[in-house]
């Protein structure tokens, strides 16, 4: 998807051969412990207001691991999904879900992918669980039983695999990876009426007690 010629999502594996990395701008390097919070504290925002509202989504917690899976993953500068992400972290997930956005504004705003991923749900139905448009990344997002995100970022001066130049790439990954077909990304409900055994309700979500 393309808006504003400056920003690409990706929610499926758009290519499938090896690649030679591009070194990325160690200027640029990984997020600050404030950027990761940003992060983080957007996508707990955005799952707290889903909407018809949900009765067992949990809190998102960083993940030191799968944000290193990320951040190793971004400065490759390689575009395309880390198809070894769930192996990389060492056994420690048994599923690892991915979300990437690009841009040619490398002053955007430290929430912006989240904003990005999420105004998808504009073309999901949850009555039907049905999309009219690319929607994985908005449900990956708001996915109810994923509990820990780590994201990584850099800049890269070129892509492999897409030919564009100077912009900024993002990495989030989430465990468990969501987007199992068939399923509804949580069960909608009194706000965290229905937290599994071990969460309590806070605050609009389901915390790990």
């Amino acid at each position: 998807m393309l808006r504003k010629l400056a920003i690409i999502l990706v929610g499926v594996l758009i290519t499938t051969a090896a690649f030679v990395s591009i070194p990325s701008d160690p200027a640029y390097a990984s997020l600050s412990s404030s950027e990761q919070q940003e992060l983080l504290d957007a996508h707990n925002q955005y799952r707290r207001q889903v909407q018809p509202t949900a009765s067992n989504m949990r809190e998102l917690k960083w993940n030191n691991t799968l944000a290193g899976v990320a951040q190793n993953y971004a400065d490759k500068c390689t575009w395309g999904h880390n198809r070894n992400r769930t192996q990389q972290v060492g056994g420690e997930f048994s599923y690892v879900g991915e979300n990437l956005y690009l841009t040619t504004n490398q002053n955007h705003q430290t929430t912006a992918p989240v904003d990005s991923w999420y105004s998808e749900v504009k073309d999901y139905d949850y009555a039907t669980n049905s999309s009219s448009g690319v929607t994985g990344h908005y449900t990956q997002v708001v996915w109810a039983n994923t509990e820990y995100l780590g994201c990584g970022r850099t800049k890269c001066p070129s892509l492999v695999g897409l030919n564009w130049n100077n912009v900024a790439i993002v990495v989030c990954n989430y465990a468990q990876g969501g987007n199992y077909r068939g399923q509804k990304p949580y069960v909608a409900g009194t706000i965290a009426s229905s937290c599994p055994s071990g969460y309590t309700a806070s605050n609009g979500l389901c915390s790990a007690n």
